[in-house]
């Protein structure tokens, strides 16, 4: 099987690590919505992790639907 490359730019790469990184520690404690507090963030309970980690999906979907084909056997050249 032969395999195909695509370019992603560092600041897409940063930005879907931030994403993913925040996304795992939110999904890692939420709470029963009757458990939070009003000065707990919106993403405390079930729904607002649930809520922010399929926001999370759906945009590094769209980082990765915009990526660049990449052919290395190309002659390299600087975008």
């Amino acid at each position: 099987m032969e395999q195909t490359y695509c370019v992603i730019s560092a600041f897409d790469l940063e930005r879907i690590d931030e994403m993913l990184v925040r996304a795992i520690n939110i999904c890692g404690s939420p709470r029963p919505f009757s458990e939070c507090t009003p000065e707990d963030d919106a993403t405390a309970s079930y729904a607002g992790a649930y809520g922010y980690s399929y926001q999370t999906l759906k945009s590094i979907k769209d980082h990765i639907d915009t990526a660049q084909p990449f052919d290395p056997s190309l002659p390299w050249t600087p975008f």
